[in-house]
């Protein structure tokens, strides 16, 4: 058996960083953790990735005022980072 860093194996198996690995990691705990109690869930990595840096409950509360107040699905996290500048 080769000893074969998490970095080599993603770089050769997925064609990226071991930093970008976790960035997929970090933004599949947030989908979980927002969408249990919502119906629309997160469409992309980016908007996952504020979020991630966020505690869960903080998650929840920032992507449902995203939603809430999103006039386009796919451009919701933006709009929710402008009117709390100071969660993200």
């Amino acid at each position: 058996m080769m000893n074969v860093t998490f970095e080599a194996y993603c770089k050769e198996r997925w064609g990226f960083t071991r930093r970008h690995a976790y960035r997929f990691i970090y933004s599949v705990k947030v989908i979980e953790n927002v969408t249990d109690r919502s119906q629309i869930q997160p469409a992309n990595l980016e908007q996952t990735r504020p979020l991630s840096r966020l505690e869960p409950e903080q998650q929840l509360e920032v992507w449902k005022e995203a939603v809430e107040t999103a006039e386009d699905a796919m451009f919701m996290l933006p709009k929710c980072s402008t009117r709390n500048p100071g969660m993200i």
